[in-house]
């Protein structure tokens, strides 16, 4: 499979990326500008947050996760990452809707609630890590995992 660039066109069937692109002008005048994303993101009154640290590994997909009850917000936060992702709709019993996606160091995705997913990839050959937030309590109660017919082997 090969990795496709992150953009709103390609990424809109798995959620929304959330960039200072989408906003307005920054007014120069200001101290600073404060732009909201509470209406991109489908959030839990209480959320928590955590650090992902991704190892360096091969580039194969034997098994994804979903999170039916939130969102998930994945910040790349020190090196760029791939993301293989699978629309929320999709039963997983052939690869046809899985797609891999480059996350830039920097950028940030909200993958709408049931989206597919497996833990990205660096891009470099040392460990990358995340901001990950998501409805509190779902490492506890929402973890859904669905084993691959057919593994992914990202390029």
């Amino acid at each position: 499979m090969k990795v496709s660039e992150l953009n709103k066109v390609t990424f809109s069937e798995f959620g929304k990326i959330l960039t200072m692109d989408t906003i307005g002008a920054v007014d120069k005048k200001n101290e600073f500008d404060w732009y909201t994303t509470a209406g991109q993101i489908e959030m839990a009154p209480l959320c928590c947050s955590g650090l992902l640290s991704c190892r360096y590994r091969d580039r194969k997909v034997v098994k994804m996760e979903c999170h039916h009850g939130s969102s998930e917000v994945i910040v790349a936060l020190d090196g760029d990452m791939i993301m293989v992702a699978a629309p929320n709709d999709d039963d997983l019993k052939d690869n046809s809707r899985v797609r891999a996606f480059l996350i830039r160091k920097g950028q940030a995705i909200a993958m709408k609630p049931s989206t597919w997913h497996w833990i990205p990839f660096p891009v470099e050959k040392n460990d990358c890590h995340a901001l990950v937030i998501f409805r509190d309590g779902t490492g506890d109660d929402d973890l859904n995992f669905k084993t691959l017919v057919e593994p992914v082997v990202v390029e």
